[in-house]
């Protein structure tokens, strides 16, 4: 029987590290736990704390590429203010997407977490704003293929008027 443990901390865990995996293993190791005859619990537990190591893989706060302008300010201002660490699609619409695969292989899995793994630093005021509506889902035209929106994964944030920085302050 395969047991497998996810660290959490896998993305600040040394290369030298026997825990250490890149994301292409992690893809690799999801694609597998996926195809795997598992109860769905088990594989929800997997994904949903790939879903965690993915988007922390450089760093929760430091090192994570993507801040909002806000947080950026707010940063500069108070380094110790209260930030949140924020999925920019909410982690149960990747899962979904993953589950939804037919025959998962590590090309098709890597490719949804790449685009849609993505952690952001947000203020507190921001995330707020954002899990107001959409704590859980994305706007219903993320998944109208006619829409301007289909798949973008920053839809939450323009929906709210939240700027986004592309790197870490």
């Amino acid at each position: 029987m395969l047991i497998l443990y996810w660290a959490r901390s896998v993305g600040r865990t040394s290369e030298k590290h026997s825990r250490y995996r890149t994301k292409i293993d992690i893809a690799h190791d999801l694609a597998f736990v996926l195809n795997a005859p598992l109860s769905y619990g088990t594989k929800w537990a997997v994904l949903s704390d790939v879903a965690w190591v993915w988007t922390e893989f450089y760093g929760k706060y430091k090192g994570c590429p993507y801040w909002t302008k806000m947080a950026v300010m707010q940063h500069r201002l108070n380094p110790k203010a209260d930030f949140r660490h924020e999925h920019a699609v909410p982690k149960g619409v990747v899962m979904k997407m993953l589950f939804d695969l037919r025959t998962p292989t590590a090309d098709e899995v890597g490719d949804i977490c790449k685009r849609f793994l993505i952690g952001v630093v947000v203020t507190r005021d921001e995330d707020d704003k954002l899990n107001m509506k959409y704590r859980r889902s994305m706007p219903e035209e993320f998944f109208d293929k006619t829409s301007a929106g289909y798949l973008d994964p920053w839809l939450r944030y323009k929906k709210y008027n939240i700027e986004l920085f592309s790197a870490a302050c």
